[in-house]
């Protein structure tokens, strides 16, 4: 079999035959631009909450990279503060608690944790090797 960049489609069905479900995943382009998703929007102040905000490299239209490996960094400002970060590899040896880290399978995801005062936390991720730098803002109510 030859590799050949395109499309890959997956459907899934239910015991009666009916479509249940779909997911397509499309060849990557070139690295552009970070994607920043966090698990929720608010946090509660003065409770150790905690945000998880997955990080992912895409190209221009959104395909994940997955060989990206890029070395981020991470700051936070505001109402809250980095709390860890982690990229799945379990042969890394880079620690959780340091505000840098390399992607794994082009993604990671930055822990923050809301402060003892209501506002806003914003995260910025920079990917210095390419000049890429993308916020998040959540809120701590």
């Amino acid at each position: 079999m030859v590799y050949e960049p395109g499309e890959l489609k997956v459907v899934v069905y239910d015991k009666n035959g009916n479509a249940a479900g779909e997911q397509t995943l499309r060849t990557a382009g070139k690295a552009a631009k970070l994607r920043l998703t966090a698990d929720r929007a608010e946090l509660t102040r003065a409770t150790e909450d905690l945000a998880f905000v997955t990080v992912e490299m895409t190209d221009k239209n959104g395909n994940l990279c997955p060989h990206a490996d890029d070395q981020l960094t991470f700051t936070v400002s505001g109402a809250g503060k980095f709390r860890a970060v982690c990229n799945g590899d379990a042969t890394s040896l880079e620690p959780f608690t340091k505000p840098t880290m390399k992607l794994f399978g082009g993604k990671l995801v930055v822990v923050v944790e809301a402060g003892q005062d209501a506002g806003d936390i914003t995260l910025t991720v920079t990917a210095p090797k390419r000049k890429i730098k993308q916020t998040i803002t959540l809120s701590v109510k």
